[in-house]
């Protein structure tokens, strides 16, 4: 049973505002829930975030996920900046491990030039660049 339903034929069915906390949270007590919060049944875009961040996944406890991005038939996750002087994704580590792992096969593709600004390591016998 919900406790808050709204519909709409054309305009907003439920909204949220606050004016210093979350204008709408949803919250479900049962750990192995795999449901979603926003779900568009017309195969669009089932959630919008604007601001800084635009959207923010906080992972509680161990090794919690922070955001997963799972797909059947295309990117599992997909970054895109208009910004010549930024990046599509980056990947940061504040406690001083890895900043991104690929694993696939092949574990990285690349269209365009590489940088490097440091090293790169591995086993002399079983790594190879190719060019």
């Amino acid at each position: 049973m919900a406790e808050v339903i709204g519909t709409s034929d054309s305009g907003i069915g439920v909204f949220g505002q606050s004016q210093g906390g979350d204008g709408v949270q949803g919250r479900t007590r049962e750990k192995n829930h795999s449901g979603g919060g926003f779900v568009n049944e017309a195969g669009g875009q089932g959630a919008f975030g604007a601001g800084s961040p635009g959207v923010k996944g906080l992972g509680v406890g161990g090794t919690a996920i922070g955001v997963l991005g799972v797909s059947d038939g295309g990117d599992g996750v997909q970054g895109i900046s208009k910004s010549p002087g930024r990046s599509g994704v980056t990947g940061l580590n504040e406690g001083g491990g890895r900043g991104l792992t690929a694993v696939g096969s092949p574990a990285g593709h690349f269209d365009g030039d590489i940088e490097v600004t440091g090293n790169i390591n591995g086993n002399p016998a079983s790594t190879t660049i190719n060019c």
